[in-house]
């Protein structure tokens, strides 16, 4: 996750090492809520970077959760956690 601490626009940059997978990133905060659920569909292996905006989020420390599924089983791939801090 870039930058870090982050103003507005952060950005999630992870490798998929199989094609065609789905992938769910969500921003949790402290509480352990969801602020930000986005879904991806059909991801190329190799890196991939996802744009997140975050304006609107109040400053503080939140955990971002990537997660890669794989859609012909429905099965968890890989789970990743990062926690950034917002400005």
């Amino acid at each position: 996750f870039y930058p870090n601490p982050v103003e507005d626009n952060g950005y999630i940059k992870f490798v998929n090492n199989q094609n065609s997978v789905n992938a769910n990133i969500e921003v949790v905060n402290m509480l352990g809520q969801v602020i930000i659920s986005q879904s991806i569909s059909n991801l190329s292996a190799g890196e991939n970077v996802m744009p997140v905006n975050l304006s609107g989020l109040p400053k503080g420390m939140y955990v971002v959760k990537i997660s890669m599924i794989n859609p012909a089983s429905l099965q968890i791939i890989s789970t990743k956690t990062i926690k950034f801090n917002k400005n």
